[in-house]
């Protein structure tokens, strides 16, 4: 126990986990603060008296990435928790409890104070005492422990969450469940069946898959003499494995269950018996020492014929699949409750070459004969369907030598093969029998081979589907899984990696057992996963001591050398694909070959078709031939691929028998193909984009066009990875005309769906193309592209540059319109950059020649532009509306959807600064539907961010709270960092003005590291202003000045009014809160100016706040230029009031509700201040309205504080009560970093109650 000298008096502290997180002071309950401080004191606890690195903290308690605030965060944490478990101490004397040092922070409480620590130490003296023997024990210290938990269902930590707590509390929670199964254990050891009976069905019920439980109720069930209940409880407890699973229960389980069946005497409990306690190891509790479990009756062995092959040491993995063969063959093949046959089974196990068929058929026979079923015969053939030098074995003969096996004289052995299977099953019938066909061809070959009745399982393996058999179970093989196929490099290779056990009590830092290392995975996916290849190269590295495993990573590296690597003492995995290739017909054969081409990842029919120089139809039918022959993979409908290695195999066939003339004509035909579908799929997106003048070939097929927008999207979604394969294969053949055409048929889907590095890699080939052509006008056109590309990016200094070098390019070629087109990029990529001036001089440049060239298209982007332009440097609103509604009408008439949905949502903006928030929302709604309508995810981003905006000033925060969540995961995929920037500035704005300023300062500042990766200057200079605005509100009036001062400075080099004037604004209130309210005067004055002069009512609305404020603290005379002239009102409360009320006025008309709720609070003070009471409790009640309207919990409890006051001045105190105690409740509500005092007010009725706060 820390030292606690000031409170020592008081008593021990204690704290409770196993529950919600809880502290005590000897009897007195501590207040551990809000869920992310008690998170904070969790992870400490859990550390164990042990040091937790400040990291390692943060990143428990946030998460990972953590946020920009949680180190500040986290030390505020700390602070407030000394106080709540010291509070005698003084701030500057040492902690007692809670300690820093250089290795991390310390919560010390001693062995005895944390409940989770008493828990775990009873647990372990109860399987102390189980081992000794001692079964009471060790009932008594698990009853202990499990009584420390809060409840009987509560679970651990139960008022916090992050990843680290959520693990910490699943670990508590398989803890208390193994120690009430080992207290039941530990009951039913000392006699007390009847009494856990009840307990028990009630634990099943609670933990339908912990098959323990399930075991100890059907022991104490039968031990009670209900053997009927206890296998009842058997097959319930199965019924819900396979339905909420699809497993069966483990061997220990089927083991009890089988003992129950036979009655068997050791389940009975004989407590006078010594060794009787030894029961640690599962539901078998009460098995004497020295006497193991009776088999099965059905387990019986009987003389009979037992031919199945070694089992194989080295399997790995197939867990999964076992289960299958081995629980579900097990039970369809035996009455669990009579333990006779019901039947044949028939299962096929089925996969490529090397895939491990007969090692899982192997595996799984030995489990079922281990368990006691089909004990009598064990069978084994290789039907040898795929051998290199004989044919197929005759079924006939496979009969003849099962018969001799089983008993026949080979004179009684019919000729005929029909007699044969008919003897066959007659010499099965009533036997256990286990039939193994390896290596089948075909269902014809297997047919024969099938038993009558009986209990038999013919188990059958093949590479090829085998589909025509009645009611055969089949189980398909994969490829191993990385770690898998890992696990057998190790153990082939009987080399062990070093590794460390877990600790019991985990903390913060759990070291981990390290899985396999980067060199083994790579080996293993160079083998492509399959069980032959890893196999063969562990025995390659075994034999090789010197070799690392990165060694032999490094030659299975190319390609054209990998399968010579895979193959030790004549074994290889080229015999093995070797096998199923030379078994098909020349069609396929040729098929198989020539896919090896395709450069993609997987073909479609119609590709393969273009590919293979046949109709479609024709092309599917070898394509499903040869997926029957396990020589393809389909991972998804109408889709195929070659496993990897059966790729190279394919490729060195194709090298070895078809010409190179052969081979190039193919990739051919794929190319163009490809080349076609790519333009019909982005001209039915774009019906305004034409391709680059290049010929359409006379693709072989030709491809269907797409018969919508969304069928061409879903088209290049699907092809994307095979369009970049194919565009560098062109490339590599020196087909530049084929490299050109698909990168600029692919490039606007790739930029626009988040995919623009593969963009890039297509542009760039396709320049390199157009420059080796000596094209002027198409290199103008790649750089072009390269520059969108950047800018969508994010990267607009990069995309300036190329649309720059494009521009010079379109001049020297002397096309007129390549220029207007670069100077339309290079408008876009300045006003990312918030140089909107600039930007507009090169759309209304770009505009004429549009124009004149008769380029509607064109001409709507530089419109667009254009009206931006107007919108940020000039704040001619209305002028840039209509410039956007022109651009509007021009792309409903092209085509252009998105353009559409994007002049839709601008709209929407300028109805939003009129204060038409219900058609700013209508215009976003279209937008989002015609965005969902293109697939633009992006576009649908930006339509949810201003619906968000509308949402909000119609008093939905919760609407808009969504729509900005949505728009920000939808940024974040399409990794749009500038379009990310853009909604955590709003929304960070959003979270501040409503008194949220912990989420709103990280949300902004991320917004801010956002902007400085993207060059956004405009969201940067827009992000340090609300950011200033915030500091200014939380009082760190010098932070809030510099952030304020560099908004400003950023914002007049850009040219953007709006937010100058926001920052006027801001340094004004700085002013007011330094007590220069002359200064504040001036700079709202200034803020007021501009935001009339560029027609923004929300700004003049917030300045008009400013210049009121500064009058009632006595700025002097306040003069605002008002068109020719000054708008002067006095100075002074009445005229500061004045003031207030126009800006109310405005507010109202542009339904602004943060701003007017501002000016409504303030009137109610000046008119309560101005002793007019009845006016003053009217603007309260006002402002109170829209403050809860917007959720602002801090304004809201602000205002009713004033009302408060003017209610207790004017003689009703119980109403003033009544606002009080809402006000109070309200704060206590609002978490402790989010709590500020109100901004002073000078000296007056109201001036207590700044500092008056509940």
């Amino acid at each position: 126990m820390g030292s606690d000298d000031s409170g020592a008096a008081a008593g021990p502290l204690r704290f409770a986990l196993l529950g919600p997180v809880r502290a005590w002071r000897g009897e007195r309950v501590l207040d551990l603060g809000a869920p992310r401080q008690r998170s904070v004191a969790a992870v400490l606890l859990l550390g164990r008296g042990r040091p937790v690195a400040r990291d390692q903290l943060v990143r428990a308690v946030w998460g990972e990435p953590a946020p920009a605030y949680a180190v500040p965060q986290l030390q505020k944490y700390v602070s407030a928790l000394r106080r709540v478990l010291e509070p005698e101490r003084s701030p500057r004397s040492p902690s007692g409890v809670l300690n820093w040092s250089a290795s991390g922070y310390v919560l010390d409480v001693g062995p005895d104070g944390i409940d989770a620590a008493a828990f775990e130490r009873g647990v372990g003296r109860g399987r102390a005492a189980r081992a000794r023997g001692d079964a009471e024990g060790a009932a008594e210290e698990l009853r202990a422990a499990l009584a420390l938990w809060h409840g009987p269902d509560a679970p651990a930590l139960s008022d916090v969450t992050s990843g680290f707590l959520d693990t910490e509390r699943d670990r508590l929670a398989e803890l208390r469940a193994a120690a009430l199964e080992e207290r039941v254990q530990a009951d039913l050891d000392l006699g007390r069946h009847q009494e856990v009976v009840p307990e028990l069905m009630r634990l099943v019920g609670d933990f339908p898959l912990r098959e323990r439980f399930a075991g100890l109720l059907m022991l104490a069930l039968y031990r009670c003499g209900r053997q009927g209940d206890a296998l009842g409880a058997y097959r319930r407890m199965r019924r819900g494995l396979r339905e909420e699973l699809g497993v069966d229960p483990g061997a220990e389980v089927q083991e009890l269950h089988g003992r129950i069946l036979a009655s068997a005497p050791s389940l009975d409990l004989d407590l006078d018996r010594p060794g009787v306690t030894d029961s640690a190891h599962g539901p078998g509790a009460g098995v004497p020492d020295g006497d193991g479990p009776p088999h099965l009756s059905v387990a019986r062995a009987i003389e009979g014929l037992h031919q199945l092959p070694m089992d194989i040491p080295e399997f790995i993995g197939r867990e999964a699949e076992l289960r299958e063969l081995v629980g579900e063959t097990a039970d369809m093949g035996t009455d669990t409750d009579t333990g006779t046959g019901t039947g044949v089974i028939v299962a096929v196990i089925e996969g490529m070459a090397g895939v491990g068929k007969t090692r899982l058929a192997v595996r799984a026979a030995h489990q079922l004969v281990a368990q006691g079923h089909f004990a009598d015969v064990q069978l084994w053939a290789d039907l040898k369907g795929f051998s290199p030098d004989r044919p197929p074995a005759d079924p006939a003969h496979v009969l003849e030598g099962f018969l001799r096996l089983l008993g026949v004289p080979g004179d009684l052995v019919p000729e005929q093969l029909d007699a044969r299977a008919a003897l066959y099953r007659d010499r099965l019938a009533g036997r256990r029998a286990l039939v193994v066909l390896d290596d089948a061809a075909d269902e014809e070959q297997v047919r024969p081979l099938l038993p009558g009745t009986g209990s038999c399982l013919l188990l059958i393996i093949s590479r090829r589907v085998l589909g025509g058999l009645d009611g055969a179970r089949t189980t398909r093989l994969a490829p191993f899984s990385p770690k898998e196929a890992a696990a057998l490099i190790d153990r082939v290779t009987e080399r062990e990696r070093p590794g460390a056990d877990p600790p019991d009590h985990p903390g913060v830092e759990s070291p981990q057992v390290p899985g396999p290392d980067d060199a083994l995975l790579r080996v293993a996916e160079l083998c492509g996963h399959l069980p032959l290849a890893v196999a063969l190269a562990g025995r390659r590295l075994r034999t090789r001591p010197s070799w690392s495993t990165a060694d032999l990573a490094r030659r299975l590296e190319a390609d054209e050398g990998r399968l010579r690597q895979l193959a030790v003492g004549g074994r290889t995995v080229d015999a093995a694909f070797a096998l199923s290739y030379e078994s098909l017909p020349e069609p396929r054969r040729r098929a198989f070959r020539l896919l090896a081409l395709h450069p993609g990842t997987d073909c479609t029919p119609e590709s393969a078709a273009a590919l293979l120089g046949t109709d479609r139809d024709t092309t599917e039918d070898l394509l499903e031939a040869l997926l029957d022959e396990h020589l393809l993979q389909s991972f998804a409908h109408g889709r195929y691929r070659h496993h990897d290695l059966l790729r190279l195999y394919a490729h060195g066939r194709t090298h070895a028998e078809d010409t190179e003339a052969a081979r190039t004509a193919a990739t051919l035909r794929l190319a163009h193909w490809y080349c076609d579908a790519a333009e019909d799929a982005r001209h039915r997106l774009e019906p305004w984009w034409t391709p680059d003048g290049c010929p359409r070939t006379a693709a072989h097929p030709r491809p269907a066009p797409p018969e919508s927008a969304a069928a061409a999207l879903e088209w290049l979604e699907r092809e994307r990875a095979n369009l970049t394969a194919v565009t560098e294969e062109t490339t590599r053949l020196g087909r530049y005309d084929c490299t050109r055409r698909l990168a600029a048929a692919a490039h606007s889907f790739l930029g626009l769906h988040a995919y623009g590095t593969d963009s890039l890699a297509g542009l760039h080939l396709g320049l390199d193309a157009a420059r080796r052509s000596g094209d002027l006008a198409r290199q103008a056109r790649a750089v072009r592209d390269i520059g969108l590309v950047h800018d969508g990016l994010g990267r607009h200094d990069e995309a300036a540059e190329h649309q720059l070098h494009a521009l010079a390019l379109s001049e020297e070629a002397g096309d007129a319109r390549g220029v207007a087109e670069a100077r339309c990029g290079l408008g876009r990529a300045h006003a990312a950059r918030g140089r909107y001036g600039e930007s507009g001089e090169q759309h209304r440049l770009a505009l004429a020649v549009f124009r004149e060239t008769g380029d509607r298209h064109g001409e709507a982007r530089s419109l667009a532009g254009l009206g931006l332009a107007d919108w940020f440097t000039r704040g001619t609103h209305h002028r840039s509306a209509a410039r956007h509604r022109r651009a509007f009408a021009l792309f409903q008439e092209v085509g252009d959807v998105r353009g559409h949905a994007l002049e839709t949502s601008r709209l929407g903006m300028a109805h939003w600064v009129f204060g038409n928030h219900e058609e700013c929302a209508a215009h976003h709604r279209r937008a989002l539907t015609l965005f969902e309508e293109a697939g633009d995810r992006r576009g649908q981003a930006v339509a949810r961010s201003g619906l968000a905006l509308a949402e909000w000033h119609l008093g939905r925060p919760d609407e808009a709270d969504a729509h900005y969540q949505r728009a920000l995961a939808a940024f974040r995929d399409t990794c749009d960092r500038q379009g990310e920037a853009m909604v955590l500035q709003r929304l960070g704005y959003v979270h501040w003005v409503t008194g949220r300023y912990g989420r709103g300062e990280a949300e902004l500042r991320d917004a801010l590291a956002l902007c400085a990766g993207t060059g956004n200057r405009n969201t940067e200079a827009w992000t340090l202003t609300s950011l200033g605005h915030l500091c200014l509100r939380l009082r760190r009036d010098d932070e809030a000045k510099d952030l304020l001062r560099d908004g400003l400075a950023l914002s007049r080099r850009l040219g953007d009014r709006h937010c100058e004037s926001s920052g006027l604004l801001g340094l004004a209130l700085t002013a007011l809160n330094q007590g220069d309210p002359a200064a504040c005067g001036r700079h709202a004055r200034d803020s007021l100016t501009l935001a009339r002069a560029i027609a923004n009512p929300h700004g003049e609305a917030w300045a008009m706040i400013g210049v009121g404020l500064a009058l009632v603290h006595g700025g002097g005379e306040v003069g605002v230029r008002a068109g020719g002239g000054v708008d002067h009102i006095g100075s002074g409360q009445d005229a500061g009031e004045e003031w207030f009320r126009r800006a109310a006025a405005v507010a109202e008309r542009v339904r602004e509700p943060h701003t007017e709720s501002m000016a409504r609070h303030e009137l109610g003070r000046a008119a309560a201040h101005l002793e007019r009471p009845a006016e003053a409790e009217r603007h309260l009640r006002a402002a109170l309205a829209l403050r809860r309207r917007i959720q602002d919990r801090h304004g809201e409890a602000e205002t009713r504080t004033e009302l408060a006051a003017l209610l207790r001045d004017t003689g009703r105190p119980d109403a003033s009560r009544a606002e009080e105690e809402a006000a109070s409740a309200l704060y206590s509500g609002i978490p402790l970093h989010d709590r500020v005092p109100l901004a002073p007010w000078p000296p007056g009725p109201r001036a207590g109650t700044a500092s008056d706060r509940p």
